[in-house]
């Protein structure tokens, strides 16, 4: 955050520091989910989460908000 000094900013991007602010990681989750869910599979990551067996997420501090995601198939 902006309000914090130069030295807890760093310790952000070291990741010393984790953030507990909303939004809530499992609602950040689920909002990739949607966007990357379609019915017929057209141009969609996939059909239905239920199709999903593993997650790995976290929540950083960045200069820069941004989502990383990467798919594989098992």
């Amino acid at each position: 955050p902006k309000s914090y000094p130069k030295y807890k900013q760093a310790l952000c991007r070291c990741r010393m520091i984790a953030p507990n602010k909303k939004p809530d990681l499992d609602n950040i989750v689920k909002c990739i989910f949607d966007a990357l869910q379609g019915g017929d599979n057209g141009g969609y990551a996939f059909a239905d989460d239920s199709q999903i067996v593993k997650l790995v997420a976290e929540k950083v501090y960045a200069d820069e908000p941004f989502v990383e995601v990467t798919i594989d198939e098992l």
